[in-house]
């Protein structure tokens, strides 16, 4: 699978979209892009504060000690733990999101395991 470079397609918790089936197939169109509340914190709280991710908030300096970032879900395969979340908010904050896209994208399915 091809996967883009997008800084757009970083969902607000760190995670890179781009590399997602379900979104290449048009089944999902993404956190930032679903129109309707996806019961997610992390979601709910960046738009409250007008945060592109979780790597712009400088409220909590570890992603992994905000009560709102550790109650977020995990997808249905089960991406997206807390650590590998965590991780790639670091490597976004590290990198920035043009280049944090780029590392992602060029890892197709590993793209969640960037900041490991």
């Amino acid at each position: 699978m091809d996967v883009a470079t997008d800084p757009n397609l970083i969902a607000y918790c760190g995670r890179y979209c781009g590399e997602c089936e379900e979104l290449a197939a048009g089944r999902c169109p993404g956190c930032k892009r679903e129109p309707k509340p996806a019961g997610c914190t992390v979601r709910a709280c960046c738009r409250e504060y007008f945060y592109a991710s979780c790597a712009d908030c400088a409220r909590v300096t570890a992603p992994a000690a905000c009560a709102t970032f550790t109650l977020a879900r995990t997808d249905a395969r089960g991406h997206g733990s807390v650590p590998e979340r965590a991780a790639a908010v670091a490597e976004l904050r590290r990198r920035g999101y043009q280049r944090f896209a780029a590392l992602a994208a060029g890892r197709g399915k590993e793209a969640e395991k960037v900041g490991r």
